[in-house]
């Protein structure tokens, strides 16, 4: 499964959010996870924003699901995204 990172400009980072990467990148060392290149297609991109503003740029990533981060805490919720991602590319 591969999945691009997005980041947001980080203007207003109520949070460390290379630190939060680096944590998904460990956690789920079997999924190929790699900067955004907007000419690759993903199965997944997590979009990293530092606040709740939620101003990075994704319309032009190509991806199957966007995933919406904007604190430490949505970590949570990657288990279900991912394996739900998984099993839509079965």
């Amino acid at each position: 499964m591969k999945i691009g990172i997005k980041y947001c400009g980080g203007c207003n980072p109520t949070y460390d959010r290379t630190k939060l990467v680096k944590e998904i990148i460990n956690k789920y060392s079997d999924i190929d996870f790699e900067p955004v290149n907007e000419e690759s297609v993903y199965d997944g991109v997590l979009i990293i924003s530092g606040c709740k503003s939620a101003c990075a740029d994704h319309k032009s990533i190509n991806s199957g699901k966007k995933i919406f981060m904007d604190k430490a805490e949505d970590i949570g919720c990657l288990n279900k995204i991912f394996e739900d991602i998984k099993s839509q590319n079965m």
